[in-house]
């Protein structure tokens, strides 16, 4: 068996809840655009927002969506009836955007997880998103940082996979992702040569997010052998894992990266 030198992770719902920190941020905007602009006061709630965002984005189709574009169009839409300046609309994507990074959401078995295995390996993230390591406080855990944005692939194309191989070294066989996403972290993973482990993430939409479940490897022990890249049935994702514990992604990944640290 080929022994994994790199583990990398997605970043959004797999390492912070981005959807409390969005929701949150959007939140706080609204307040904000009532206090300046009256007749916009309780017009649209944060879900609304969250659609014109996913709308703008998804016109990119599987190509790396600009982020910060995206955000300031939609709020561009938002801002329409009552005639914003540029100057104005640009404020409040600033504004947005500083509580949205000021305060990171990390999920509770994160910090356990990356302490255990940044002991025997390298670690990197492979991310669509723009929650950066240095804003999450979690930069010095991980060597190699693959945004989509950067280098111009998005996950689910092959190709950033190759990339962040390439970047590293390493033979894809030799690699892991574990991400929230089993189409874009599992399959094109696989797709690419690499083993793909799929966490589902189950997170309130009323504070902070933490019951984990690992698809099928939700039960699994350290030592537990079982398929990561087996989409499970609805049924067996009902039941998170219980909040704060790294259950079978930690194992998992302690089991496939069995083997002294690798450097080079």
């Amino acid at each position: 068996m080929t022994r994994t030198r790199w583990v990398f992770f997605d970043v959004d719902q797999t390492l912070c809840d981005f959807a409390t920190m969005m929701r949150r941020a959007l939140s706080a905007m609204l307040i904000e655009i009532g206090s300046r602009w009256s007749e916009l006061s309780g017009r649209h709630l944060p879900e609304d927002l969250e659609a014109i965002r996913n709308r703008l984005a998804d016109a990119y189709g599987d190509r790396p969506v600009p982020l910060v574009e995206v955000r300031r169009q939609m709020f561009a839409e938002v801002l329409r009836p009552v005639g914003a300046t540029d100057t104005e609309i640009d404020a409040i994507t600033e504004h947005y955007l500083g509580i949205r990074f000021a305060e990171p959401v990390i999920f509770d078995d994160v910090l356990p997880c990356l302490t255990t295995l940044h002991g025997t390996h390298r670690l990197g993230v492979v991310t669509n998103g723009n929650s950066k390591l240095d804003s999450l406080g979690l930069d010095h855990f991980f060597d190699a940082e693959i945004a989509a944005e950067r280098v111009g692939f998005a996950k689910p194309d092959p190709r950033i996979y190759a990339f962040a191989a390439e970047s590293v070294g390493a033979d894809p066989a030799e690699l892991i992702i574990v991400g929230d996403s089993y189409e874009k972290d599992v399959l094109a993973a696989q797709r690419a040569g690499w083993q793909g482990i799929w966490l589902g993430r189950e997170v309130s939409r009323t504070g902070r997010g933490r019951s984990v479940t690992c698809g099928r490897c939700r039960r699994c022990s350290p030592t537990a052998r079982c398929s990561p890249t087996t989409r499970p049935s609805p049924r067996e994702t009902q039941h998170p894992a219980p909040a704060g514990t790294s259950a079978g992604w930690l194992g998992l990944a302690r089991e496939r990266t069995s083997g002294p640290r690798q450097t080079g």
